[in-house]
């Protein structure tokens, strides 16, 4: 067997752990005065919002294609479905997170930048960087 599959998971596991530090510096960062808060607060509220909305319409595609692909199966195998199926969930978990942190990104990097660009780009890279190690 190859070293690949083992590459793979080393690389994934530093990019969760990345990740999570990414996530951690940015949710410690100061929120900002009680209107940033507010404001942030009400940016979660309606892009999570439009998560659940989009994740209804996503899982019905899922769903019906999962089942295609159990019935159809490829080479004999529904092996396939299950991957996809797999996949569909932890993209989903991913575009959560990512949702999750990059709202919570917003307030901390606009409060970050009345002390200068210097500060405010770290911080928003680091909360647009969560998305790219999840997934």
């Amino acid at each position: 067997m190859t070293a690949i599959p083992y590459i793979a998971l080393i690389a994934s596991a530093l990019a969760l752990l990345l990740a999570y530090y990414f996530a951690q510096t940015v949710l410690k960062a100061d929120e900002g005065t009680d209107l940033m808060k507010e404001i942030g607060q009400a940016i979660r509220e309606g892009a999570m919002a439009f998560l659940r909305r989009e994740y209804q319409w996503v899982s019905a595609f899922v769903a019906v294609m999962f089942i295609l692909l159990l019935v159809l199966p490829i080479d004999g195998r529904p092996s396939a479905s299950f991957a996809y199926l797999m996949g569909a969930v932890l993209s989903s978990i991913a575009g959560f997170i990512g949702m999750r942190i990059a709202t919570a990104a917003n307030t901390r990097t606009a409060n970050a930048a009345r002390e200068g660009a210097a500060k405010a780009l770290p911080l928003a890279f680091k909360g647009g960087a969560v998305m790219g190690f999840s997934v």
